[in-house]
C-alpha cells in the first residue's frame, strides 16, 4: 500500500496521466462539472476537504506551471492567497472574473476536475501542469509540509 501522499487511487491515476500544459480544475462543492469531463469527487461533507487542502496535496504529487484564480480570491481567501504568492515565485498567476474563468474551464485542454467539499466563495482554481523534464522541474516544483 502507498504510504505517503495522496491515497485516493482514482486521483493518483489521473494525476499520473497529466502532461505538460494539461489543465486541472479544483472546484468547490457546487461547481457544475461539464458532461463527459473526468471528475474525481473528493467531497465528504460541507467544508471538507477544502480547496486549499486539495491544492496542497496535488502540489506534493505533480509540478504546476501556472495558476488561474477568480477575481476576489485574494479578498475571500486572503491567507491562502498570500501563501500562494509567497511560495509560487516562478509561476504565472492569472486572475479573471468568475464568468470568464467559468468559460475557460470548459476548454478541451482541461483534462480533470477535482471536486472538493469547499463551500466558501471563490473556490475554484485552474492549474496548468508543468513539464516533467528534469532540468525544468526545480523551477516549478513547490511542495507543502502539511496540507492542513
Amino acid at each position: 500500500m502507498k504510504k505517503t501522499g495522496i491515497l485516493n487511487a482514482e486521483l493518483m491515476y489521473e494525476l499520473t496521466r497529466m502532461r505538460h500544459t494539461d489543465k486541472i480544475v479544483i472546484c468547490d462543492a457546487g461547481f457544475p462539472v461539464p458532461e463527459g469531463k473526468k471528475l474525481v469527487d473528493l467531497s465528504l461533507v460541507a467544508g471538507l476537504p477544502t480547496v486549499s487542502q486539495v491544492f496542497k496535496a496535488i502540489c506534493n504529487e505533480i509540478v504546476i506551471e501556472s495558476i488561474t484564480l477568480p477575481t476576489g480570491f485574494d479578498r475571500v481567501r486572503g491567507d491562502f492567497y498570500q501563501e500562494l504568492k509567497a511560495k509560487f515565485l516562478n509561476h504565472e498567476f492569472t486572475e479573471m472574473p468568475s464568468q470568464e474563468m467559468f468559460k475557460r474551464v470548459y476548454d478541451p485542454d482541461v483534462k480533470l476536475f477535482i471536486r472538493t467539499g469547499d463551500v466558501q466563495p471563490c473556490g475554484n482554481m485552474l492549474l496548468s501542469s508543468a513539464s516533467g523534464v528534469p532540468r525544468a522541474v526545480p523551477k516549478w516544483d513547490v511542495s507543502f509540509d502539511s496540507v492542513i
